[in-house]
C-alpha cells in the first residue's frame, strides 16, 4: 500500500482528516517502522494487528515496573491500595479507548487561538462547570470529558471551574515541550483548591488522600477520592499519581486530568 492510500485508510480509522498532510504522513512512516520491527506487514496502516501488537507491548510496561512515562518527565503510579474494595463506578463503555500515543497522534501538532489547527479541532465544551461557560476540548476527547464530569457530580463534588485548551508549554517554561492543555487533552477542575505543589529531589510528597496529603489541600473543594475514580473510570489519568525519575524533584497536580 502507497502512502497516499495508508494515510486516507488511517484518517478514516483514527479520525486524523483534519490533521495537516505531513503529519498524517509520519504517522505512517511511523507505523510503518513499528510494524517492520515487529515482524507485521509494513503497510503503515493502524490495523487490528498493529493496535494489538502495540498494547501488547504497552501492557507489558505497565506490568513491569508499573509506571507509565509521562511527557513532563515526571510519571504516573497506577491506582494504589486506597482503591481497593467495590468501585462504585465501572469502566465507561462509551468510545474505543486510545492510548497515549494514539491521542497524541490523532491530535498531531496543535496550533495557538485563531490558527487553522484550533479551528479544526478544538470544541468549546458548554456547562463542564458551575460558571456555565465553555471550556476548549480536543474534538475527539468531548465524550469522555462530558461523561467524566458527570460522574464527578454524580459524586457529590462541585465542579466550579474546569479549565481546557490553552496553548502553552508545561508549567509554563519555554524550554519544556508543549502542555497536554495544548491540544486540549487535559482538563484542570477547581484550580484554586486544588493547586499544583513540587517537592525537593527524589521526594514524592505524601500519597493521595492520605492525613498528610489532607493537610495540603485542604480547601473545602479539594479533591475527593470518589472524583478522581470518576475521571480514571473514563480513562483520564491524574496528575496526583505523578512520581518523578530518580534526581528529579517530585511534582504533583491535582486539579490536573489527561488523556
Amino acid at each position: 500500500m502507497d502512502i497516499a492510500a495508508a494515510v486516507a485508510t488511517n484518517a478514516k480509522l483514527l479520525g486524523l482528516a483534519g490533521l495537516p498532510l505531513n503529519t498524517q504522513r509520519r504517522t505512517v512512516a511511523l507505523l510503518r517502522a513499528w510494524q517492520a520491527e515487529h515482524d507485521l506487514e509494513p503497510d503503515g496502516v493502524y490495523d487490528a494487528a498493529t493496535e494489538e501488537s502495540l498494547n501488547t507491548a504497552l501492557h507489558a510496561l505497565e506490568d513491569g515496573p508499573g509506571l507509565v512515562a509521562e511527557p513532563d518527565d515526571q510519571v504516573i503510579v497506577q491506582p494504589g491500595p486506597y482503591r481497593a474494595g467495590v468501585k462504585p463506578l465501572g469502566p465507561w463503555p462509551g468510545p474505543t479507548p486510545m492510548t497515549s500515543a494514539q491521542w497524541k497522534a490523532a491530535a498531531g501538532t496543535p496550533g495557538p487561538p485563531g490558527s487553522a489547527w484550533e479551528k479544526a479541532n478544538i470544541v468549546d465544551a458548554k456547562n463542564l462547570d458551575e460558571r456555565h461557560g465553555s471550556t476548549g476540548v480536543f474534538r475527539l476527547a468531548l465524550p469522555y470529558a462530558k461523561e467524566g464530569i458527570a460522574r464527578v457530580r454524580a459524586t457529590g463534588y462541585p465542579v466550579e471551574r474546569c479549565g481546557g485548551y490553552v496553548y502553552r508549554h508545561i508549567r509554563h517554561d519555554p524550554t519544556m515541550p508543549l502542555s497536554k492543555h495544548a491540544s486540549g487533552l487535559a482538563l484542570d477542575l477547581n484550580s484554586n483548591a486544588n493547586f499544583s505543589k513540587t517537592f525537593d529531589v527524589n521526594e514524592d510528597g505524601p500519597e493521595p488522600f492520605t492525613p498528610a496529603w489532607c493537610a495540603i489541600w485542604n480547601h473545602p473543594h479539594a479533591i475527593t477520592q470518589q472524583a478522581v475514580e470518576a475521571m480514571e473510570s473514563c480513562g483520564w489519568k491524574w496528575g496526583g499519581r505523578w512520581r518523578a525519575p530518580k534526581g528529579k524533584r517530585g511534582f504533583r497536580d491535582p486539579m490536573h486530568f489527561q488523556r
